[in-house]
């Protein structure tokens, strides 16, 4: 699953796989910004087949929450 986040993270953000790591986010990743956050909670929910809610999107701050949260969805 990771490396499929990684994978997706890579094309929204359209940086390479090696720019994505357990500590990418909005504050060291120039290109997350509050449209491209959009296109990654859309291609999260199409990759993974799950449903992110609001408290969900929330708690994006990083590579690692996001993580967690997909995790926990997929475990459901």
């Amino acid at each position: 699953m990771e490396n499929k986040l990684i994978e997706v993270m890579s094309i929204v953000f359209d940086v390479p796989l090696d720019a994505i790591n357990e500590n990418t986010s909005p504050d060291n990743l120039e290109k997350w910004d509050s449209l491209s956050q959009l296109q990654l909670i859309i291609a999260i929910e199409d990759t993974f087949s799950i449903k992110l809610e609001d408290k969900d999107i929330e708690k994006f701050s990083d590579f690692k929450s996001i993580k967690q949260i997909i995790n926990k969805k997929i475990d459901k």
